[in-house]
């Protein structure tokens, strides 16, 4: 698929952890796609959306939004995640406050779920 089609285009991405490391993830996915990421507690789901938006900082591989390189701020106003549970303590509200669990995009960007 070309370039210019991908939404996201993942590439032997790696994270090392003292006690866990990602290896050699590589996906893409087109313009428009929803997508989900499925695997057993531990493998790796969670770190690799991190790494994709910007909150872990892998250790190699090279990681596309757009066609621009994820470590470009720039990148990641295009896209979204949602995760199982929402990290904000209870107390916030989210209609008051500058946080939200999920950021909605224009159709035909990317989205995780």
């Amino acid at each position: 698929m070309p370039k210019d089609e991908l939404a996201l285009s993942v590439q032997k991405l790696n994270k090392d952890f003292p006690h866990f490391s990602l290896k050699d993830v590589s996906f893409s996915v087109p313009l428009g796609s929803v997508v989900g990421l499925v695997g057993e507690n531990g493998s790796g789901k969670t770190t690799c959306v991190r790494c994709i938006l910007g909150q872990d900082v892998p250790t190699s591989g090279t990681i596309e939004i757009l066609d621009q390189l994820a470590t470009q701020p720039s990148s990641h106003g295009a896209i979204a995640a949602a995760f199982e549970s929402c990290p904000f303590q209870k107390f916030l509200r989210l209609n008051k406050s500058p946080i939200s669990c999920v950021k909605f995009i224009p159709l035909g960007t990317l989205r995780f779920f």
